[in-house]
């Protein structure tokens, strides 16, 4: 990545971290009764490690929770297979049935639901700016 970089140039990036799309992980636990597989996302700790590894350092990284709006629980789980956003673990973790789904789907309705309507998701984005170590 460094070589890629212009003479005095920054990498200037957000990333999803860890702890995205928690609402979802917690309604999936109430519908199927066992943990959701993991989002295959990084902890901000890690993300900096790895810059930090490939020799650059920080001009700023911070993290923030972002709340985007929906139109129900059915949106947010379009969204998320239209992004082609997988779901992590070990080993095979069996489907949910479509009960299990439903069930999901009402749970987070009921659990989430935004004042204005709707249902709102909560993305973690670590943003940096950083450049290469001399």
């Amino acid at each position: 990545m460094r070589e890629s970089l212009a003479p005095g140039g920054r990498i200037v990036f957000a990333a999803l971290i860890e702890g995205t799309l928690a609402e979802l992980a917690e309604c999936y636990r109430a519908a199927a009764g066992r943990s959701m597989p993991a989002l295959a996302l990084w902890s901000a700790a890690r993300c900096q490690r790895a810059l930090e590894g490939a020799g650059f350092a920080f001009e700023r990284f911070e993290c923030e929770t972002l709340r985007i709006g929906y139109a129900d629980a059915w949106d947010v789980m379009r969204s998320i297979k239209r992004i082609g956003a997988t779901l992590g673990g070990r080993g095979p973790t069996p489907a949910l049935s479509p009960r299990q789904i439903e069930a999901l789907a009402m749970e987070y309705t009921n659990r989430f639901r935004a004042a204005e309507g709707g249902v709102s998701a909560s993305y973690r984005v670590a943003f940096g700016a950083a450049f290469p170590r001399a």
